[in-house]
């Protein structure tokens, strides 16, 4: 309360316009990562391996979404329990884990980064919020 006894006024029409704006952001977000990930080449080694479970891009999406909602690798994968009929996507907690040292996911992450900067003149650890 004031001095005055009043209280003081939420100013909802700036928590309005800021809502809006995260989620005009958020909105552009796909095509971004498609941007970060297209000039991305993989070289095939001489040895055999696996088939990856999931493209790049999709990697990046799913990392991008275990940091905004702020899951463990374990909680992601139990999120992904409920999920993997929407998405398609049959991943252990492990195979989140091992997107936190994956090259190529690092790679798409600074392309994405200078991304935002570029377009979004985004600056700081929250390039969707800032501004």
């Amino acid at each position: 309360m004031s001095s005055r006894g009043r209280r003081k006024k939420y100013p909802y029409s700036e928590w309005e316009r800021r809502r809006t704006l995260v989620v005009e952001r958020l909105g552009r977000l796909p095509d971004y990562v498609r941007r970060a990930v297209q000039p991305i080449r993989t070289e095939g080694g001489r040895r055999r391996r696996r088939p990856e479970k999931l493209d790049l891009e999709r990697k990046v999406n799913l990392f991008l979404l275990t940091r905004l909602l702020g899951r463990s690798n374990r909680g992601m994968e139990e999120a992904m329990e409920l999920f993997r009929s929407l998405f398609g996507i049959d991943v252990s907690y492990k195979y989140v884990e091992r997107l936190y040292s994956d090259r190529s996911v690092r790679l798409a992450l600074h392309n994405l980064f200078m991304l935002l900067v570029k377009d979004e003149g985004a600056t700081g650890s929250l390039p969707l919020f800032s501004r």
